[in-house]
């Protein structure tokens, strides 16, 4: 076997693996008989796997960087090992958790196939073992192929819809997507009405030309969830972090973001206290447009993890700052990737995207005004574009027109609302006639601008 050769499960490959049991806890979870400490042929390596399955059997989970490094540090004490060989070992730890795995489902084939194969040659091993003792015991030898052949296979028999469909009232509450209570609100009556939310698990998107507002628009989204007490991973791929930490503190106290810049604190720290906010119900984080991959998003995830911060929301501004799988039109893979962060970190998503020339002073913005990457919306549960004619930004208006919804009612056009752009707020416009049944169940938003009158803040 080459030591570094991909397709033979070398170094290389060996080395990627690890990683991905680092930086994808959920992975490990799943396939924890392909990824064993003898499987791997660097001592390293081995190492590393091996406290990290110590870890993971005491803990029920995978270790962070720093923990790792204090297993470790316990295990090194007593050994030969020389001050460079630390080292040395630290610095490959460091590495796995920064390594670019990758396509995640890609890899993960590989890694079964590799689990397989280190397995039935184990398993060859023992079979030899056992023959050579000169008394062969053909049951054990089948239990020993057998269980090695199994290693990596599919553990999830999908559903039996013949034994479960007199309690498939159950199996429905079980599935995240469908649990209500865990729906995130946009605090728009109108959208909430249709589709209640976003749950776990759900990729959504807002379509709009340039300058529209898509970023407003986002944090009010973020801003809704917070009233959910829900938290809140705000990513932004343009503004900075501390644009996107004024429009949010606009949006929460009424003033407008000069306001908010000019001060004085206590102006806007008094509605946020109103709020409620813990600690880490909102991180704002700022990547370098064309830079972030979701192999990034879930190291940044799991290291989020490590800290206790567990976002029940993902906002990224915006997709097309994204660096895509390929390096051309490669939005479709790249949701299909964004999806499987969602499922793995049981997340939800907003994000943006913008649309070509023509839905520029257009009132009539549809799915198709986002060109050539029409791969987006056929992948997304939720799909809003944004309609505004320069007469209506005049105004402080706009049209919202929810396009696809795979659980909730859709194609509910011109849905009227009011934008102020100083204050980064977005709410639906009293004066216009309804367009559809709204949500009198969620009124989140409502409540808090009562909350605010009340406190003479607003």
């Amino acid at each position: 076997m080459s030591n570094n050769n991909y397709s033979d499960f070398g170094h290389s490959f060996q080395t990627k693996a690890l990683a991905l049991v680092l930086q994808d806890p959920v992975f490990y979870q799943q396939y924890s008989d392909i990824v064993q400490p003898q499987y791997f042929e660097d001592p390293n390596l081995a190492a590393i796997c091996r406290c990290v399955r110590d870890f993971h059997k005491k803990y029920g989970q995978v270790p962070g960087e720093p923990e790792l490094g204090v297993v470790l540090t316990e295990e090194m004490q007593g050994t030969n090992m020389t001050l460079e060989e630390r080292q040395s070992l630290f610095n490959l730890i460091s590495h796995l958790f920064v390594t670019d795995v990758g396509t995640k489902a890609f890899v993960v084939d590989k890694i079964r196939d590799f689990g397989s194969l280190q397995a039935l040659k184990g398993a060859v091993f023992e079979v030899v073992e056992n023959i050579k003792g000169g008394t062969p015991d053909p049951v054990h030898i089948r239990s020993l192929v057998e269980r090695a052949l199994a290693v990596g296979s599919e553990r999830d028999l999908g559903m039996n819809f013949g034994a479960s469909y007199a309690s498939l009232g159950d199996v429905i509450k079980r599935d995240k997507i469908y649990d209500y209570s865990r729906k995130i609100c946009t605090g728009w009556s109108v959208i909430d009405g249709a589709i209640r939310g976003v749950s776990p698990g759900e990729f959504a998107i807002i379509v709009g030309s340039k300058n529209v507002g898509k970023s407003t628009l986002l944090a009010n989204l973020g801003f809704s969830a917070l009233l959910q007490r829900r938290n809140v991973l705000h990513i932004t791929l343009e503004l900075k972090e501390t644009d996107v930490a004024i429009k949010y503190a606009a949006r929460i106290s009424g003033l407008t973001m000069n306001e908010i810049v000019m001060g004085p604190p206590e102006r806007y720290t008094v509605p946020i206290e109103l709020l409620g906010l813990s600690r880490n119900s909102l991180i704002i984080k700022y990547f370098s447009p064309a830079t972030l991959t979701p192999t990034m998003l879930r190291q940044y995830l799991s290291r989020l993890r490590s800290e206790g911060i567990a976002p029940d929301l993902v906002v990224i501004d915006y997709l097309k700052q994204m660096r895509c799988v390929r390096d051309h039109n490669g939005y479709g893979e790249l949701v299909d990737a964004l999806m499987g962060v969602m499922d793995d970190y049981d997340i939800a998503i907003w994000t943006a995207h913008q649309g070509n020339r023509s839905t520029r002073d257009s009132d009539n913005v549809g799915v198709g005004s986002i060109g050539d990457s029409w791969q987006i919306i056929e992948k997304c549960d939720v799909a809003l574009t944004v309609s505004q004619t320069a007469d209506q930004k005049t105004h402080k208006k706009l049209w919202l027109n929810l396009e696809c919804a795979r659980r909730g009612k859709d194609g509910i056009k011109e849905i009227p609302m009011i934008i102020d752009y100083e204050r980064a707020l977005v709410e639906d416009d009293p004066d216009a006639p309804p367009k559809a049944p709204k949500n009198t169940t969620i009124s989140v938003v409502d409540d808090y601008i009562d909350k605010l009158k009340v406190q003479n803040v607003h």
